[in-house]
C-alpha cells in the first residue's frame, strides 16, 4: 500500500481470457477496493491470447509512461514452460520498465 499511495496514477491492466474471474478476483473489486482507499485507478483491458500477454503489458507500460509494473507470478510444469512458455519468465528475460512480482 505504501508504493500505491506514493504514486501519481493508478493504471489497472487486466489480459481477458476465456477463464472465468472469480468475483473477489475481478477488476471492478479491485478498483472499488482502491477507491475506498482513496486511490483512484483507471482500467486498461485487452483481449489476447496467451503468447501476446508479455508484449501487450511491455506496450502498455511504454504507451503509458508506467514508472512500476506491479504483477502476480505464476509458474507451470517445466513441460508446459517448455513448450508453450510463460509469461512470468518472459517478463523476467524482457522486462523493460522495473517489475514488481509476487507469487
Amino acid at each position: 500500500m505504501p508504493l500505491l499511495r506514493a504514486a501519481d496514477a493508478l493504471a489497472v491492466i487486466t489480459i481477458d481470457g476465456v477463464d472465468p474471474i472469480p468475483a473477489e478476483c475481478s477488476t471492478d473489486h479491485l478498483v472499488r477496493y482502491l477507491a475506498k482507499e482513496g486511490l483512484p485507478a483507471k482500467i486498461t483491458s485487452l483481449p489476447a491470447s496467451k503468447s501476446e500477454v508479455q508484449s501487450i503489458l511491455l506496450s502498455i507500460a511504454a504507451d503509458e509512461s508506467l514508472d512500476l509494473l506491479v504483477m502476480g507470478g505464476y509458474g507451470h510444469s517445466r513441460l508446459q514452460e517448455t513448450l508453450l512458455g510463460g509469461v512470468t519468465r518472459d517478463m523476467l528475460r524482457a522486462m523493460t520498465v522495473p517489475v514488481l512480482m509476487s507469487h
